[in-house]
C-alpha cells in the first residue's frame, strides 16, 4: 500500500481534489479554488509539483545525468531549436483557433491529430539522428528521446488556461499532443527493450 501511494501520489492527489470538489455541495472548495486562481495559485502549484518531484529523486542519478553533457546537449537542441522551429512551421497552417472551434469543429480534431503526430515524429526523428551522430548507446539514447520529446500535460494546460484563454482550440492541441506522445513513446519503449 505504501509503495503504491509513493508511486502514484500525484494521481491520487488529483483524484482526491476532484472528488472533494464535486462532492462539496456548498461550493466552498470551488470558491477557494477560484480565489487561489486569482492569487497566483497555478504558479505555486507548478513550483510545488517540481519541488516535491525533486524530493524523491536519487542524488546519484541526478549527478550522473548532469555529467552526461552529450545527452543534455542533444535534448536541449530538440527542446530549444527543433521544437520551436517545427512549431513555428506548423503555426502557419490555417486552423480556426477560436472558442467555437472546440464545439463545432470535429474536423479540426482530425487535423490536430495529424499535426501532433507529425510534430512528435519530427522530434523523434531528430532524436534518432542526434543519437546516431553522438553514438549514444542503450540507456543513454532513451534519455534523449524522452527528454527531448515529452512535455508535461498539466503544465501545458495551466499555462494555456492562464495565459491564452482566448485560444480555445489550443487546449485541445495540448491534450491530444500529450496523448499522441504517450502512445508513440509507449510503442518506442517496447521496441527499445528488444
Amino acid at each position: 500500500m505504501s509503495e503504491s501511494i509513493k508511486k502514484y501520489w500525484f494521481l491520487i492527489g488529483l483524484l482526491l481534489v476532484f472528488v472533494v470538489t464535486v462532492a462539496d455541495a456548498s461550493e466552498t472548495v470551488s470558491s477557494i479554488g477560484r480565489w487561489l486562481k486569482m492569487h497566483r495559485g497555478p504558479d505555486a502549484v507548478i513550483v510545488l509539483i517540481f519541488f516535491f518531484s525533486g524530493l524523491i529523486l536519487n542524488v546519484r542519478q541526478i549527478r550522473s545525468g548532469m555529467m552526461d553533457i552529450r545527452v543534455i546537449i542533444a535534448a536541449l537542441i530538440i527542446i530549444f531549436l527543433v521544437a520551436p522551429l517545427v512549431g513555428m512551421l506548423f503555426g502557419t497552417f490555417p486552423i480556426d483557433t477560436g472558442k467555437n472551434a472546440i464545439v463545432s469543429g470535429g474536423a479540426s480534431v482530425g487535423i490536430i491529430l495529424l499535426l501532433v503526430f507529425s510534430f512528435h515524429a519530427i522530434l523523434l526523428a531528430t532524436a534518432a539522428i542526434l543519437i546516431g551522430c553522438l553514438k549514444l548507446g542503450k540507456g543513454r539514447r532513451e534519455s534523449v528521446i524522452f527528454m527531448g520529446g515529452q512535455k508535461t500535460l498539466p503544465l501545458s494546460i495551466i499555462l494555456q488556461v492562464s495565459l491564452f484563454p482566448q485560444f480555445g482550440l489550443a487546449l485541445v492541441v495540448c491534450v491530444l499532443h500529450h496523448m499522441v506522445h504517450l502512445l508513440m513513446d509507449g510503442y518506442l519503449v517496447g521496441r527499445l527493450r528488444a
